[in-house]
Order: C-alpha cells, then structure tokens, then sequence
C-alpha cells in the first residue's frame, strides 16, 4: 500500500454477486459519488464492506481513474455510473467476512465512535467510497490476507 490510498466500498450481498458475475473489474457508485471517486488512482486499495451482517471480505485494487458511464449496467437495483476499474487482491468468501467486532478494538475510528453513540461505528463504512486512514486500512487489509490464508 506505500504510495497508495485506501477506502471502505460498500456492497450488498446482491451487489457484491453482480460485482462478481460481472467479471469483478468495476467498482460503481451513484454520481452523486463522482468527486470522491475521482479522488481514487491506480495503485489505490478498495476495501469492500458486505453490509447485512457481513463485514470486510474483499480488497480491490485500482487499475485505472474514475469515470462517468450508465451502460453497460451491471446492477439492476441502479446504475451505479460512477465507475472504477479495478482487479481483485483478496477475497473471503462472505461467510468468511472480516467481522467489525474481529477488529474494533485495533481500528480508533470504530471504537471512538461505538463509545461515544453506541453502534455508530458504522457510518464510517457508508457514503462510500470513504478514505480510510493508512495505518486502519493496513489493519483491516492485514485481517482480510489472515482469514484467506488460514483457509
């Protein structure tokens, strides 16, 4: 990750089975999204959030800058234009995921929050894409490779 920057993506279980079956090559967020997502580079890191229950189970990296385009669509709950070209690092299956309470106490961020308001940890993982702190996003990046390598 040196040089690099890292962000929580959202998916739904759905989304992330469409993000799949798609060729898992395009990260999508809705337009209003687009001057966060021009932010992301090649070489940064997408690290996917399963909401639902789920967790962290996958890490993205970039392959190219963000761009506007409505077709071909790849979800069919909305068209998700703004788009990221990306290729797959690591993946859990879903089951596997990256729990929040697995990483709460190592992640400043999740921990202040879920003391200050009890449970408001998670807005930290929506509004995506959301720029995460490198040491953070080493954390989670370092749980996601331990859990896929301990399979």
């Amino acid at each position: 990750m040196a040089g690099s920057v890292s962000y929580v993506i959202v998916f739904t279980p759905a989304s992330w089975q469409q993000f799949k079956a798609a060729g898992a090559n395009t990260a999508g967020f809705p337009d209003r999204a687009m001057s966060r997502a021009a932010k992301i580079a090649p070489k940064d890191t997408l690290l996917c959030y399963l909401v639902d229950g789920g967790g962290w189970i996958a890490a993205l990296r970039v392959v190219g800058a963000a761009y506007w385009v409505a077709e071909p669509s790849i979800w069919p709950q909305g068209a998700f234009p703004v788009r990221v070209p990306v290729e797959v690092l690591v993946e859990l299956p879903t089951q596997r995921a990256v729990r929040p309470s697995e990483v709460i106490d190592l992640l400043p961020r999740l921990w202040k929050a879920n003391l200050k308001q009890g449970g408001a940890w998670a807005a930290f993982v929506r509004g995506t894409p959301r720029r995460w702190p490198d040491d953070e996003a080493r954390t989670l990046l370092d749980a996601i490779y331990r859990k896929a390598n301990a399979e």
